[in-house]
């Protein structure tokens, strides 16, 4: 009685303790990876991480059963989900507009820091909001605000419906 085609092919394939051999002898020939390995390790110890490691490895099980725990709750879940959606939001945003609105927040912080530190404590008369408004970049800087705010508003209510 002829023998089942899976016996032949089990007979075929090498054991884990042959494999393991095999791998091995191709790493103690290949000296460039053994000194990489020292080198890894020395830094290791030398960075007092060593220790570390090995018993984080030894204990694999239990540690990564504790941080699936600890990444299973909701708060957790809701931050992966918060920082995905900014990541996403991030990347759609041009880097030319994200240049221009970072430099643009930066000369604004400047300014009122420069405003802040000239001491004026009063409040501001209907007069000296319209002598502003005057100002083109002030208008500049009303009309891209309001721009703004007529998109997020936007995007508000047609959420909201």
């Amino acid at each position: 009685m002829a023998q089942p085609i899976t016996d032949d092919i089990v007979r075929k394939i090498p054991s884990l303790d042959e494999q393991w051999e095999e791998f091995k002898a191709r790493l103690l020939a290949d000296e460039d990876t053994i000194q990489a390995l020292l080198r890894l390790a020395q830094a290791a110890h030398e960075a007092g991480v060593l220790p570390f490691l090995t018993g984080l490895l030894e204990q694999k099980n239990s540690v990564l059963h504790l941080l699936v725990e600890e990444i299973n709750q909701d708060g957790v879940k809701k931050a992966i989900n918060n920082i995905e959606q900014l990541a996403a939001l991030w990347g759609t945003i041009s880097q030319d507009t994200l240049h221009t609105v970072l430099d643009a927040m930066n000369q604004g912080l400047e300014r009122m820091a420069q405003s802040s530190e000239s001491g004026s404590t009063g409040g501001m008369g209907f007069f000296q909001i319209l002598s502003y408004l005057k100002n083109p970049d002030v208008a500049q800087g009303m009309r891209t605000l309001f721009a703004f705010l007529e998109g997020f508003g936007k995007t508000l209510s047609s959420t909201q419906k």
